[in-house]
């Protein structure tokens, strides 16, 4: 049987709860004026659409991934995020001319305005591009594109970029993501102070000095979220000690 976005969508259909998807339409602020404004759930939980999503990568077709990821739809969408790190994470297997992968990551990052909630982006960007980025431009790690979309006046762009270098910093390369968490530091959203601390709390899990050197130098200045996701998993003495220096200044 042929995979398409139309049998994926009625699959989905079957796991649809509405008492989910009136808790997601307001977890995901969705009401006038919200980050979310405007989107649509049908409350689906993330194991079914993953589930949905791993029986579906190997058969479906981009074309297809393509009328799933531009639904209006949230779970529609979150689903093919999925089938997409599906493919990619197949192609890093059996792809070694990159060709497979080159085309999943500018297929990516031509839909990046169907990728407008913090769970789309943080479910896809490092698992794609910035695994992308590390093979195909190791030397620089997608510099360009990280500046283009860190000055973007677009809030979810913006979180793609920081996310993007999750992928960094789990082969140990921290200086991209600290170069973005040092210019966000005057950024308004509270979405953007969660995800620049917690990619913060990852470069400390693996340098606590590294994290602590940024901190010394930032965290009189930083917006409060930003240093409470970042100190999460400090001692009791190095958190008192970040917060009285703030306070002192």
């Amino acid at each position: 049987m042929t995979v398409t976005a139309a049998s994926i969508i009625e699959e989905l259909k079957l796991f649809s709860d509405p008492v989910k998807a009136e808790h997601h339409q307001s977890f995901f602020k969705t009401g006038s004026g919200e980050y979310g404004e405007g989107d649509i759930f049908i409350g689906v939980t993330v194991p079914n659409m993953r589930k949905t999503a791993k029986a579906a990568y190997s058969e479906i077709s981009m074309n297809e991934v393509q009328k799933l990821i531009s639904s209006p739809i949230h779970e529609h969408r979150q689903t093919a995020l999925f089938i997409l790190v599906g493919k990619y994470n197949a192609a890093a297997k059996f792809d070694p001319n990159l060709s497979k992968r080159n085309e999943i990551a500018a297929f990516y990052l031509a839909q990046l305005k169907f990728i407008n909630n913090w769970d789309l982006v943080d479910s896809s960007a490092s698992y794609i591009i910035g695994s992308w980025f590390l093979v195909t431009e190791p030397e620089t790690l997608g510099r360009k594109t990280l500046q283009k979309l860190s000055k973007s006046n677009d809030l979810w762009e913006q979180r793609i970029s920081v996310m993007i270098t999750h992928a960094f910093i789990k082969n140990g390369i921290f200086e991209p993501t600290l170069d973005l968490c040092e210019y966000f530091l005057s950024a308004k959203h509270d979405l953007m102070h969660k995800c620049t601390g917690w990619m913060l709390r990852e470069i400390g899990k693996k340098d606590t000095n590294v994290l602590l050197r940024f901190l010394n130098k930032h965290a009189e200045i930083m917006p409060r979220t930003m240093l409470r996701y970042s100190i999460e998993r400090l001692t009791p003495e190095e958190k008192k000690s970040l917060y009285e220096s703030r306070s002192e200044k």
